[in-house]
């Protein structure tokens, strides 16, 4: 009876310190850049505060994808010469769970679509190879072969969705759909251009450049279609159940600033809840033989109502934006911006940076490097408060918070 109530008194006091103890807090992983590969750890929420010890790696690592239920997370990254390095790590206890590494294959994004298949893509020089990988030995089980380059991807359900560019030069762009078994589905975008090649300045023959038509690529997740958008076309709009493109022209876009002669063009599309595509890009004109730096004019951000098909120019002085949750956030001439995803404006802050800003964002907040005085501070985009300076050692960390990375050339 003694050994009895001796037990149930301690099984009550555990209880009641389990019952006592603070839960923990919410957090999410991120990457950080350090010297020789990257570390990996999880950051507050809600202070964007590492947490815990982090989980070095000796290898780059810029694309990731989690497995289906978010229980692993895969990173691939490479160096100078065409190797892959591929890890698949325990998003939980942050244990590594294998390693490897591909020769002769530069990544450019990867993919976990199924529990027991990953995709690797990546580039071979002139051609696109989409790996069939086992996530649990990491070994390759299949292996595709596609002409071209890969300019651009996303993830749509089961499906990966591959913007390819002719690999030598400019020419028509083909959009290919790739499921977990490495089958294809391939439309020819006769009406969009996409590629790169090297000019020549007849004047000095030192001045090299690279004229590049970049389109941008957004799916939407509801009904599998895709939608490419290029500069001075019609935007391509595919079926990607049914493999049928249509097309239908662009209202013009105000920018900026106007310039003739402009030689290359990289777009940024991303799909916007309520039918709306979010658009920001950059125009390129060679090398200034004066300052030889790249002559270039921003396309601002757009969005773009489908069903309207309304196009409204948002931010005229945004270099760069992204989606994050239920914020556009832009950076540009005008600093860091932020926007409702109607596009209505909710702040801005630091203007007189101008384009000195990298920023990366987790819930509703950013971490904000700001290049020039060296240091980061996080921003609450609810109230507009910078809320204090992060002590990153350097550039903040991506913080994995979407399924998978895009790709992006």
């Amino acid at each position: 009876m003694g050994r009895l109530l001796a037990t149930l008194l301690l099984l009550a006091a555990v209880g009641t310190a389990a019952a006592g103890a603070p839960a923990a807090a919410p957090s999410a992983l991120g990457v950080n850049w350090i010297s020789g590969g990257v570390e990996v750890r999880r950051y507050d929420t809600s202070t964007l505060q590492p947490l815990g010890r982090p989980l070095r790696l000796q290898m780059a690592a810029w694309r990731w994808a989690y497995s289906p239920d978010r229980a692993r997370v895969a990173l691939a990254g490479g160096g100078a010469s065409p190797t892959t390095a591929l890890a698949v790590i325990g998003s939980r206890g942050l244990r590594r769970l294998g390693r490897t590494s591909i020769d002769g294959l530069r990544p450019q994004g990867v993919f976990w679509p199924h529990p027991s298949r990953l995709v690797l893509v990546g580039s071979t020089g002139t051609q696109t190879a989409v790996l069939a990988i086992d996530p649990a030995t990491l070994r390759v089980v299949d292996r595709l072969t596609l002409e071209g380059r890969v300019i651009r991807g996303e993830g749509a359900g089961a499906r990966l969705v591959l913007l390819l560019a002719p690999a030598d030069g400019i020419g028509t762009a083909r959009l290919v759909t790739v499921d977990s078994e490495l089958a294809t589905r391939t439309m020819t975008l006769d009406r969009i251009r996409a590629g790169q090649r090297t000019l020549d300045d007849a004047a000095d023959p030192a001045l090299r450049s690279t004229e590049m038509r970049t389109p941008g690529l957004a799916v939407s997740p509801a009904d599998g279609v895709a939608y490419v958008v290029g500069d001075g076309e019609p935007v391509a709009i595919a079926d990607l159940a049914t493999s049928s493109v249509a097309y239908r022209e662009l209202p013009e876009r105000r920018t900026a600033a106007a310039r003739k002669s402009l030689q290359g063009t990289t777009i940024a599309a991303s799909w916007v809840a309520g039918g709306r595509l979010a658009i920001t890009g950059m125009r390129y004109d060679g090398l200034d033989p004066t300052t030889r730096l790249v002559r270039r004019e921003t396309l601002g951000l757009s969005i773009l109502d489908l069903e309207s098909w309304q196009l409204r120019t948002v931010d005229a002085e945004a270099d760069w934006g992204f989606r994050h949750g239920r914020w556009l956030v832009t950076t540009g001439r005008g600093g860091l911006r932020w926007y409702d995803l109607a596009g209505g404006r909710r702040g801005e802050l630091f203007a007189k940076l101008g384009a000195g800003i990298d920023v990366s964002a987790l819930g509703d907040q950013l971490a904000v490097r700001l290049v020039d005085a060296q240091r980061t501070v996080r921003v609450d985009l609810r109230t507009g408060r910078v809320l204090g300076r992060l002590d990153y050692e350097y550039f903040p960390p991506r913080f994995l918070t979407t399924h998978a990375s895009s790709i992006l050339d």
